[in-house]
Order: C-alpha cells, then sequence, then structure tokens
C-alpha cells in the first residue's frame, strides 16, 4: 500500500505530494500495436514510452506518456490526446 505525503501552502490552498502521474494509453500483448500506438501520439506532440511487463506468464507491452507533479497535469494531457481519438487514462506512476 502506498503512503502519500502532502505539503500544503493553505494560503493559497495548493498542495503537492509525492505521488506522481502517468497517462496510460493503452496495453498490447503484441509489442508492434504498443509501438504503432506510441508513434500516432507523438504526431500530435506527445512522447509515449512502450514498457513490458509480465502477467500470467505472458509479456505486455504498456504505452505511457511523462511523469506529471500533479494529477491535473496529467488529466489535461489525457483529455487532449482524448480529442485526437485516443482513448487516455491517467494513472498513479510506478
Amino acid at each position: 500500500r502506498r503512503h502519500t505525503r502532502f505539503k500544503c501552502d493553505w494560503s493559497s490552498d495548493v498542495c503537492s505530494s509525492d505521488l506522481s502521474f502517468t497517462v496510460q494509453l493503452g496495453s498490447f500483448g503484441d509489442e508492434a500495436n504498443a509501438r504503432r500506438l506510441a508513434d500516432r501520439s507523438a504526431t500530435f506532440g506527445y512522447k509515449a514510452s512502450v514498457t513490458s511487463y509480465k502477467t500470467n506468464g505472458k509479456t505486455m507491452y504498456r504505452v505511457r506518456l511523462g511523469s506529471y507533479a500533479g494529477k491535473t497535469q496529467a488529466e489535461a494531457a489525457a483529455s487532449a490526446l482524448t480529442v485526437h481519438g485516443i482513448t487516455a487514462k491517467v494513472v498513479a506512476a510506478d
């Protein structure tokens, strides 16, 4: 379980945490499909990374962008890609 520490500036109602966020664009069993999606996001100015992970003995390829300090920034990136037809989900960074 992840514990998060918050630092707040109460005079401006701004809080930050040690938790960062990323935008997941997809997860694929075929690396070529993951790379195609990463390339497609690049046409809109976003540099996505493709990383592999194992689940149930199978290698999967995850397409993600950025490491955002705040959820709001990650949501803005996800929203911008959604406009271009790319499904994007904000998740906590590993």
